[in-house]
């Protein structure tokens, strides 16, 4: 019997997805995915069940701006914002109207982060 990957084992992605299941949505190892977080382009997380769960919807927004040729996701990364290449692009996140929100998600997705990897 052929091997199946994990990929084509689930045929309709969940509303709601786990760290691993989004990784794998995205086709990223986790610790890439944490990047991706991290850096912006991707959504941090809600707590739902007292776990961090990605929203398939919220992903797919993200995605979507990721992919699409005519805008640049610089534009609305922090660390970009103030370079005038992009500031006539910007467009802020989904939920997130400033740059200081964003600032401020970064750095919850940072503390999240950290926290993962302290010993319990």
């Amino acid at each position: 019997m052929p091997r199946t990957t994990r990929l084509e084992r689930i045929p309709f992605w969940p509303a709601m997805m786990t760290r691993k299941l989004a990784a794998d949505y995205c086709c990223l190892s986790e610790a890439q995915f944490e990047r991706e977080i991290i850096d912006g382009r991707l959504p941090i997380p809600v707590r739902l069940g007292g776990r961090d769960s990605w929203h398939r919807a919220t992903m797919d927004q993200y995605l979507e701006r990721i992919a699409n040729p005519e805008s640049d996701w610089r534009a609305s990364s922090p660390i970009y914002a103030n370079d005038p290449k992009y500031h006539q692009k910007r467009q802020s996140l989904p939920g997130l109207s400033s740059p200081e929100e964003v600032e401020t998600s970064r750095r919850r997705a940072r503390s999240m982060t950290a926290s993962k990897k302290r010993p319990d």
